[in-house]
């Protein structure tokens, strides 16, 4: 992200910033909210759960994350798992999907800003369109309930605002970045082969082109 820069004394903040950080607050409050209603997503607390297992089975190693669900989640889970015993919610109310959640979440919106800009948005449009992208009810639910679908979302646009670039500047390095987002993206839910698919045809075609 942007870093925060000193202007005429002041400091000033990116807009990067701040969306990560409303985006952040805003789905880490709904989350908290539907904890505290006992609304836990099940996708949450599998992926969780399976992180829990790694460090704190009858035989802790890293295979217990299974193979029925993508690893990326869980294995994002598992640092915070490690305050489970000091703080219980984090396990046995799965919160520690919803902040890995709520935190892919906000990196999306940043992603989505920096795509809408890359088109040529103008500054306060961008970030209307983001803030009403944040808000979309699929997208706010995914984030502030632990689902995959917003860690998906977030390494596919990743893979998206690259794959842009390199159509654009045509830089070698773009597609790397684009490769590492595509495979991260697997790593989480296995729709993800469509959209590497999708985009090695692309990329053959454009550079055949």
């Amino acid at each position: 992200m942007e870093d925060m820069t000193m202007k005429d004394g002041r400091l000033r903040i990116s807009d990067d910033w701040i969306v990560a950080l409303l985006a952040l607050l805003l789905y880490l409050g709904v989350g908290a909210w539907l904890i505290s209603q006992n609304i836990i997503f099940p996708d949450s607390m599998s992926r969780v759960a399976n992180g829990y297992y790694v460090v704190f089975s009858r035989d802790p190693h890293l295979a217990a994350i299974g193979s029925v669900w993508n690893p990326l989640p869980s294995l994002a889970a598992i640092p915070l798992l490690l305050l489970s015993p000091l703080i219980p919610v984090l396990a046995s109310k799965a919160f520690a999907g919803v902040i890995v959640s709520a935190i892919c979440g906000a990196v999306a919106m940043v992603l989505a800003r920096r795509l809408l800009v890359l088109f040529g948005v103008g500054r306060g449009a961008g970030l209307v369109l983001t803030g009403v992208l944040a808000i979309q009810p699929l997208i706010l639910l995914s984030a502030a309930t632990g689902a995959s679908e917003s860690m998906l979302l977030a390494v596919a646009l990743y893979a998206t605002l690259n794959l842009t670039r390199w159509l654009r500047e045509d830089d070698p390095w773009r597609l790397v970045h684009v490769g590492t987002g595509l495979g991260l993206a697997y790593l989480v839910r296995h729709e993800a082969v469509a959209a590497v698919a999708a985009t090695v045809v692309l990329v053959l075609v454009v550079s055949w082109w």
